[in-house]
Protein backbone atom coordinates (compact mmCIF):
# COMPACT_ATOMS: atom_id res chain seq x y z
CA UNK A 1 0.00 0.00 0.00
CA UNK A 2 1.32 3.53 -0.91
CA UNK A 3 0.53 6.07 1.36
CA UNK A 4 1.38 9.79 0.84
CA UNK A 5 0.43 12.54 3.42
CA UNK A 6 -1.14 15.60 2.11
CA UNK A 7 -1.89 19.12 3.96
CA UNK A 8 -4.86 21.72 3.37
CA UNK A 9 -5.16 24.98 4.42
CA UNK A 10 -8.85 26.63 3.80
CA UNK A 11 -10.89 29.19 4.73
CA UNK A 12 -14.77 28.80 6.09
CA UNK A 13 -17.53 31.33 5.29
CA UNK A 14 -20.93 30.55 6.66
CA UNK A 15 -24.11 31.21 8.70
CA UNK A 16 -24.84 29.81 12.13
CA UNK A 17 -28.83 29.14 12.61
CA UNK A 18 -30.43 31.51 15.13
CA UNK A 19 -26.44 33.35 15.32
CA UNK A 20 -25.46 35.03 11.81
CA UNK A 21 -22.35 34.92 9.59
CA UNK A 22 -19.07 33.51 10.90
CA UNK A 23 -15.56 33.26 8.69
CA UNK A 24 -12.19 31.66 9.81
CA UNK A 25 -9.14 29.76 8.76
CA UNK A 26 -8.99 25.81 8.89
CA UNK A 27 -6.11 23.33 7.99
CA UNK A 28 -6.01 19.90 7.35
CA UNK A 29 -3.58 17.30 7.49
CA UNK A 30 -4.07 13.54 6.23
CA UNK A 31 -3.47 10.53 4.50
CA UNK A 32 -3.75 9.50 0.63
CA UNK A 33 -3.79 5.56 1.07
CA UNK A 34 -3.62 4.24 -2.53
CA UNK A 35 -4.35 0.53 -3.08
CA UNK A 36 -6.09 0.41 0.10
CA UNK A 37 -8.63 -1.53 1.39
CA UNK A 38 -9.83 1.19 3.93
CA UNK A 39 -11.61 4.08 1.64
CA UNK A 40 -11.04 7.35 1.85
CA UNK A 41 -8.48 9.74 2.98
CA UNK A 42 -8.17 10.35 6.61
CA UNK A 43 -7.14 13.62 7.95
CA UNK A 44 -7.33 16.11 11.30
CA UNK A 45 -8.53 19.25 10.99
CA UNK A 46 -7.66 22.26 13.41
CA UNK A 47 -9.85 25.89 12.75
CA UNK A 48 -10.96 28.66 14.29
CA UNK A 49 -14.32 30.83 13.48
CA UNK A 50 -15.30 34.53 14.60
CA UNK A 51 -18.97 35.89 14.39
CA UNK A 52 -19.98 38.79 16.08
CA UNK A 53 -20.98 37.29 18.93
CA UNK A 54 -18.50 34.25 19.49
CA UNK A 55 -14.90 33.19 18.52
CA UNK A 56 -14.37 29.02 18.23
CA UNK A 57 -11.78 26.96 18.08
CA UNK A 58 -12.50 23.71 16.68
CA UNK A 59 -10.82 20.06 16.01
CA UNK A 60 -11.94 17.34 14.23
CA UNK A 61 -11.26 13.60 13.00
CA UNK A 62 -12.39 13.47 9.64
CA UNK A 63 -12.87 10.95 6.21
CA UNK A 64 -12.85 11.77 2.23
CA UNK A 65 -14.19 10.11 0.13
CA UNK A 66 -14.32 11.40 -3.53
CA UNK A 67 -16.37 14.35 -3.63
CA UNK A 68 -17.63 14.14 -0.18
CA UNK A 69 -16.85 13.67 3.30
CA UNK A 70 -17.65 13.98 7.17
CA UNK A 71 -15.97 14.11 10.33
CA UNK A 72 -16.59 14.40 14.12
CA UNK A 73 -14.33 16.44 17.02
CA UNK A 74 -15.03 18.85 19.48
CA UNK A 75 -15.13 22.58 19.82
CA UNK A 76 -14.74 25.63 22.19
CA UNK A 77 -17.22 28.57 21.86
CA UNK A 78 -16.54 31.67 23.64
CA UNK A 79 -18.87 34.54 24.33
CA UNK A 80 -17.48 37.78 23.05
CA UNK A 81 -19.57 39.95 25.71
CA UNK A 82 -19.51 37.76 28.34
CA UNK A 83 -16.40 35.87 28.46
CA UNK A 84 -17.89 32.64 29.07
CA UNK A 85 -16.86 29.11 27.28
CA UNK A 86 -18.63 26.52 26.27
CA UNK A 87 -17.45 23.71 24.76
CA UNK A 88 -19.52 21.33 22.21
CA UNK A 89 -18.96 18.30 20.38
CA UNK A 90 -20.00 18.53 16.66
CA UNK A 91 -20.08 16.12 13.38
CA UNK A 92 -19.70 17.69 10.14
CA UNK A 93 -20.76 16.80 6.28
CA UNK A 94 -19.15 17.98 2.86
CA UNK A 95 -19.43 17.98 -0.91
CA UNK A 96 -17.35 19.07 -3.25
CA UNK A 97 -13.69 19.46 -4.07
CA UNK A 98 -11.89 22.85 -4.09
CA UNK A 99 -15.10 24.47 -2.82
CA UNK A 100 -16.72 22.60 -0.16
CA UNK A 101 -20.44 22.73 0.48
CA UNK A 102 -20.69 22.10 4.31
CA UNK A 103 -23.06 21.59 7.37
CA UNK A 104 -22.08 21.70 10.88
CA UNK A 105 -24.27 20.45 13.79
CA UNK A 106 -22.80 21.09 17.71
CA UNK A 107 -24.32 20.04 20.63
CA UNK A 108 -23.80 20.27 24.44
CA UNK A 109 -26.08 19.14 27.44
CA UNK A 110 -27.55 22.53 27.52
CA UNK A 111 -27.99 23.58 23.67
CA UNK A 112 -27.46 23.18 20.20
CA UNK A 113 -26.20 25.28 16.83
CA UNK A 114 -26.64 24.11 13.26
CA UNK A 115 -24.48 26.10 10.36
CA UNK A 116 -24.31 25.88 6.49
CA UNK A 117 -20.93 27.36 5.11
CA UNK A 118 -18.70 26.79 1.87
CA UNK A 119 -15.18 26.33 2.69
CA UNK A 120 -12.20 27.26 -0.15
CA UNK A 121 -9.54 24.65 0.03
CA UNK A 122 -6.07 24.26 -1.56
CA UNK A 123 -5.08 20.58 -0.97
CA UNK A 124 -1.58 20.25 -1.17
CA UNK A 125 -0.25 16.73 -1.80
CA UNK A 126 2.95 15.23 -1.38
CA UNK A 127 4.62 12.40 -3.05
CA UNK A 128 6.97 10.63 -0.46
CA UNK A 129 5.70 7.45 -1.46
CA UNK A 130 5.82 5.83 2.00
CA UNK A 131 5.02 1.71 1.79
CA UNK A 132 3.35 -0.28 4.15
Amino acid sequence: MKVDPYFSPGLHLGYTFGEGFFFGPQATVGLILENSPFPGFPGVTLGFRSSSKHDMFFADLQLSMGLFGGGAGFAELKDKSTGDVTFYTHVKAWGGFFGLLQYDYYFASHGRQHSLGVTGVAPIFTSYNLTM
